[in-house]
């Protein structure tokens, strides 16, 4: 199952890391992102996971973006901690792992086929 616009994927999935490091250092998100908080940043560090769990088919490569995504939320955090808009919180970065384990577990349970079916269904690649 080769995705034909892996590259492209790839390049939305690093667009999207920026979005959520921006997104978490703004000083006032847009409102559209105002939810509860905790669950914005497991929606985010979820859909990341998710993103590029299906880019990749290495386990070792999986785990390195399930470490380096959880890494990133505790970097986030403490950034955050440094300013006068933001606050730092324990909380944030358990919401954030939480995320990214639960889309590792929907990954293994066969979740990672989304971006292909996309590309099969929608963009009607052969």
């Amino acid at each position: 199952m080769n995705l034909k616009y892996r590259k492209q994927w790839l390049v939305i999935g690093w667009c999207l890391i920026a979005l959520v490091w921006y997104l978490s250092l703004t000083p006032k998100p847009p409102e559209p992102f105002k939810l509860w908080d905790k669950l914005n940043h497991f929606i985010a560090y979820a859909g990341l996971m998710g993103w590029f769990g299906q880019l990749y088919k290495s386990n070792k490569i999986r785990v390195v973006y399930a470490v380096g995504l959880i890494v990133l939320g505790i970097v986030i955090e403490f950034f955050q901690g440094m300013g006068s808009q933001r606050m730092f919180e324990y909380n944030d970065m358990l919401a954030n792992a939480v995320g990214v384990g639960i889309a590792v577990v929907i990954i293994y349970l066969k979740g990672d086929g989304v971006l292909y079916w996309f590309e099969q269904r929608i963009l009607k690649v052969s």
